[in-house]
């Protein structure tokens, strides 16, 4: 069931997110062209806030992902020198 060795999930991948990339370009596109640039600026504050935070969140949940992994590979190792 491992697949990352071969290509096979390439496709299928771009398959899903090329479609999902080119409809939010549009959406910003329209809403770009829709709302006046005074109200885009007032979101503008907001979004550099929440983009801060998810950022910050972001790099927490893998920085317990990295820990969580080199502590399975240092048990594994542990184990195999034991036997």
């Amino acid at each position: 069931m491992h697949s990352f060795g071969s290509f096979n999930w390439v496709f299928p991948a771009f398959l899903i997110v090329a479609p999902i990339t080119v409809a939010t370009l549009t959406l910003l596109w329209i809403i770009r062209k829709s709302v006046p640039k005074e109200i885009i600026r007032k979101h503008h504050d907001v979004a550099g806030y929440l983009f801060s935070i998810i950022g910050i969140l972001y790099s927490v949940i893998l920085g317990y992902t990295v820990i969580n992994d080199s502590t399975k590979r240092k048990r594994r190792s542990i184990q195999k020198r034991r036997l």
